[in-house]
C-alpha cells in the first residue's frame, strides 16, 4: 500500500492516470489479501499439521525405535538360548550318538574277529552277540570287550557253547581282580589248555586264582603270569591247579 502510493503520487503520471493506477494497485491488494485469507493461512495450517505429523512420526518413530530395541534384546535372548540349547542339549545328542555309532562299530569289528577265529557263524555268532550284549547290559563291561574275551576264548580253540558257558566266571574274576577282561580270558584260557583242563573248569580256575591273590601278595595278573610259566609242567606231572596257585602264593609273600 505505502509502494503503491509513493508511486501514484510521483511526478510521472497525471492526475487521471494516478487514479486508474490506484483502483489498479487497490484491486491487487484485495486479491493478494484473499490470497492470504485462502492460501497462506492454509499454508501454515498445513506447516502446523506438517509439524505435528513430524512429532506425531518422531513419537512413533522413538516407539518403534524402542520396540526394535527390545525386539533385539529378544532376539539376543533367543540366540543365546539356541547357544545353551547347542551346547547342553543338541551337541551331547550329536556326541552320543557318534559314541553310539563307534561303539557298533568297534563291537561289530570285535564279533567278526571271533566268528573268524572260531569259525562260528549263523546261530551259533548270532547266540554269542546275544550273549555279548547280555552281559554288557548286566555288567560294566562293554559288548566289545565281551566280544575280545570271546576272541581269547576261540584262539584256546574253545567252542561257541564253551565260550557261551565260561564267559561269566571270567567277567566276575575280571571285575574282582580290576583287571581288563581280555587279559583275564587270556589268563584262564591259557591255564586251562596247559591242565588239559575243559572250559567247564572255567569258574573252578577263576574262583582259585581269586582266592589266591586274596590272600597272598600277589595278584591275579601276577598269578596268571606264574601260571604259563609252570602250568605244562605242573599239569604234566599231575599236580592241580589249587595246588600250583598254593605254591605260588606262598613264594609270592
Amino acid at each position: 500500500r505505502d509502494w503503491s502510493s509513493d508511486v501514484c503520487s510521483s511526478d510521472l503520471f497525471r492526475a487521471p492516470e494516478r487514479g486508474v493506477l490506484l483502483r489498479v494497485f487497490d484491486h491487487l491488494e484485495l486479491r493478494t489479501a484473499h490470497f492470504r485469507r485462502d492460501h497462506c493461512n492454509g499454508f501454515h495450517r498445513f506447516g502446523a499439521d506438517l509439524a505435528g505429523g513430524l512429532v506425531e512420526n518422531a513419537a512413533e518413530a522413538q516407539v518403534i525405535g524402542m520396540v526394535g530395541d527390545e525386539l533385539q534384546k529378544l532376539g539376543d535372548r533367543i540366540s543365546s538360548i539356541g547357544d545353551l540349547l547347542t551346547e547342553k542339549i543338541t551337541k551331547p545328542i550329536v556326541d552320543f550318538a557318534k559314541s553310539a555309532v563307534e561303539v557298533t562299530k568297534d563291537f561289530d569289528v570285535s564279533m567278526s574277529n571271533v566268528s573268524a577265529i572260531s569259525g562260528a557263524t549263523g546261530d551259533d555268532l548270532l547266540l554269542l552277540r546275544d550273549k555279548a550284549l547280555e552281559m554288557a547290559a548286566s555288567t560294566k563291561y562293554s559288548a566289545s570287550e565281551v566280544a575280545d574275551a570271546f576272541g581269547y576264548m576261540a584262539l584256546a580253540g574253545w567252542s561257541p557253547e564253551e565260550m557261551l558257558a565260561g564267559i561269566e566266571p571270567i567277567l566276575s574274576l575280571s571285575a574282582a581282580s580290576g583287571e581288563a577282561l581280555a587279559g583275564i580270558s587270556d589268563i584262564v584260557t591259557d591255564g586251562l589248555s596247559a591242565f588239559q583242563m575243559g572250559a567247564e573248569e572255567a569258574e573252578r580256575f577263576a574262583n582259585v586264582l581269586a582266592a589266591a591273590s586274596a590272600s597272598s601278595n600277589t595278584d591275579v595278573a601276577m598269578l596268571g603270569e606264574a601260571f604259563k610259566q609252570v602250568a605244562p609242567v605242573a599239569g604234566a606231572m599231575g599236580y592241580s591247579i589249587e595246588d600250583v596257585a598254593t605254591v605260588l602264593g606262598l613264594m609270592a609273600n
